[in-house]
């Protein structure tokens, strides 16, 4: 192998190393944010689980004999006109 060849393998193994570690960072904070995603998806419920609860809230409505609802007080009236 003649020492021109050698010297250009050689530098571009340094070519190599020098992307390689930019790229690593970067590498790891994806994977980090893959994990976190899939983290969030394990913890969510599932559709069929969304459709069990929906389904119960429409029978405890059918069942309920009165529809309960929130009436905000009248508001306070302020002045002093007298």
């Amino acid at each position: 192998m003649s020492d021109e060849r050698l010297a250009r393998i050689e530098q571009t193994q340094i070519e190599i190393k020098t992307t390689l570690a930019r790229l690593e960072p970067m590498i790891l904070k994806i994977m980090e944010g893959q994990a976190r995603v899939e983290g969030t998806i394990l913890g969510m419920a599932s559709a069929a689980e969304v459709a069990e609860l929906r389904g119960r809230v429409e029978e405890i409505s059918r069942r309920q004999s009165v529809t309960l609802a929130y009436q905000p007080p009248e508001p306070r009236r302020t002045g002093g006109g007298g």
